[in-house]
């Protein structure tokens, strides 16, 4: 996670120098560098991490998970279970 810190003396605005943070994955089964094509929240963080785990997100939690950071093939079965509630919860913040 980061705290991007605004811009100059600004923060809380709408400029993307306020809003746009880098979400950065590292370790076993992450893809291969690049850019992610989908909109990442820092919500995502967290759902992430329970996915990982093998923990279920709650329903009304507003986070995703970042599948698309994860090469799928590396990825065992038990972590690429929920697609159906992930692209849900996906749905409920856009």
């Amino acid at each position: 996670t980061a705290d991007h810190g605004g811009h100059g003396r600004e923060h809380g605005s709408e400029d993307p120098r306020s809003v746009t943070i880098p979400w950065i994955a590292w370790g076993r089964d992450v893809g291969p560098p690049g850019e992610i094509d989908e909109e990442i929240h820092t919500t995502d963080t967290a759902a992430t991490a329970l996915w990982l785990l093998g923990v279920p997100v709650p329903e009304r939690y507003a986070g995703a998970p970042v599948v698309a950071a994860f090469d799928p093939t590396a990825l065992v079965d038990s972590l690429a279970g929920d697609t159906e509630g992930i692209e849900r919860r996906r749905e409920n913040t856009e």
